[in-house]
Parts: structure tokens; sequence; C-alpha cells
């Protein structure tokens, strides 16, 4: 796998061309011999299509395979954005306790791994978790917190979300 093919199975997402998206990152996945942090990047990309097309049973079976993976291979970056994937995905199954659970575990994995990126994307999942579970004091803390760290990170342009959920 090339940088190319996840960069084509991003945009394929971003275009909202979710179903050709799941499918490449499917084809880039069949070999057997691929090296587990590519393996890791496709699963994500995969599972953040099957989130946007609600297939939920399948998308929390792809999170658990990237969390799995990570386990396996070390932690730091690979777990958070292993819990990254799986709070996102627990949220939209209607499970925000266990997503407020992974999105903390998330937030501190990025921390110790010195990774603002997904530490900035663990505190957006916390704060989406916190409002879910109705902890308005909570996700007031984490949100405002979450735009200043994306725009650090170089992830100014993709803060609309941070921006949107602080002002929520």
């Amino acid at each position: 796998m090339t940088d190319d093919t996840l960069q084509h199975i991003a945009d394929l997402a971003w275009a909202g061309r979710h179903e050709q998206a799941i499918a490449a990152a499917d084809a880039a996945l069949a070999p057997a011999a691929l090296p587990a942090g590519e393996r890791l990047a496709l699963l994500d990309r995969r599972a953040e299509s099957l989130v946007a097309r609600m297939q939920l049973a399948q998308a929390a079976s792809t999170a658990a395979e990237m969390m799995a993976l990570a386990e396996e291979h070390g932690r730091g970056t690979w777990q958070a954005i292993a819990l990254n994937r799986q709070a996102a995905v627990l949220v939209r199954r209607g499970e925000p306790t266990a997503a407020l659970e992974a999105a903390m575990q998330a937030v501190a994995q990025a921390r110790q791994a010195r990774r603002a990126d997904l530490e900035a994307t663990g505190l957006l999942r916390l704060g989406e978790a916190q409002l879910r579970c109705d902890r308005f004091g909570r996700e007031l803390h984490s949100q405002p917190r979450a735009f200043p760290t994306r725009r650090a990170s170089g992830l100014a342009g993709r803060g609309a979300r941070a921006q949107r959920l602080a002002a929520y």
C-alpha cells in the first residue's frame, strides 16, 4: 500500500463516496503480509466510512480489529488512533458512557505519545460523548481546548467540529 492509496480512500470518503471508499479499503486490506501500521490506517478509513453509512455493526467490528492490532503492536499512537475510532463508533451506536471511557483513554494515550493531533481528536470525541451523557459541565471544559490543540497540530482547517461542539 502507498500513501496514494490511503489518500485516495480518504478522498472518496470526503466526497461522500463511502461505499467506494469501503471497497477500496477492503481491496487494500486483502494482502495478508500487510504491515501492521498500514493495516491500522486502512481499518481506520474503513471504519470512518462505515460509520458514515450507519453500518454500525461492521464499524464496531472494524474498531475492535483496530484495538486488537494496537494492543498487539504497541501503545501510545496506535492505541490513541484505535480508541478514537472506537469512541466515534460507540457514540453513534448510542453507547455514550462507553464512548466516554474510550475517549478518555485515547486522550491519555495521545498525550503519552506526544501527538497533539490525536489528542485534539480525542478531546473532540470526549466532548461529544460528554454531551450525549448530559455532562454539560465537562464538555464545556474539553471542547474549547480541542480547537487550539487542532490548530497547533496543523489541523485548523478541520476544526469546524470543535467550534460547533464548543458553541453547543
